[in-house]
């Protein structure tokens, strides 16, 4: 199926960006983002990984989707928003200004990525777009431990139109 073909090759363009963009974000090489649902397996939700900063996930559910009437009788192709997650934790005597610099300057690399990406090869996918989403502050309580942890959640929002049973 070509989405879950489309949504592998995101997870592998965020963990391994193309040459360019880890020339113009060079930082990226020695701390590189991590897919959330890389181990496998159950997972907790992406804001209660305590103690993992710069964890992704594709939140797909969280995404507007239509199809795309091409003059056709039957729908041939689709058009969806894929949020992209990106965890920060944020220490108790954090500098908040310093981790917004750093959110922000990876929400742009994740945009550069996906751009500078082999996204026209994919098979089924016609067009790739990624805009800046939202930054959010969240916190979390272990039920177990009762620790609680802060941080943020970065979006960035791709928009993939793709050929439905490529």
């Amino acid at each position: 199926m070509a989405l879950d073909a489309i949504l592998k090759f995101i997870v592998r363009t965020l963990e391994s960006p193309p040459a360019g963009t880890l020339t113009e974000y060079s930082r990226l090489r020695g701390e590189p983002l991590t897919h959330a649902a890389g181990s496998g397996g159950a997972r907790p939700e992406i804001e209660a990984m305590a103690g993992r900063s710069r964890v992704f996930e594709l939140a797909i559910q969280d995404g507007a989707a239509e199809r795309l009437d091409l003059g056709q009788i039957v729908p041939t192709a689709m058009e969806r928003e894929v949020p992209i997650r990106i965890r920060y934790e944020v220490p108790a005597a954090a500098d908040y200004d310093a981790i917004r610099a750093r959110v922000a300057d990876d929400q742009t690399a994740i945009l550069d990525a996906l751009y500078r990406s082999e996204w026209s090869a994919v098979d089924g996918l016609s067009n790739l777009q990624a805009d800046i989403g939202g930054v959010f502050q969240f916190s979390f309580t272990d039920p177990q431990s009762g620790r609680e942890t802060a941080g943020l959640i970065a979006t960035v929002i791709a928009t993939i139109s793709y050929d439905i049973g490529a």
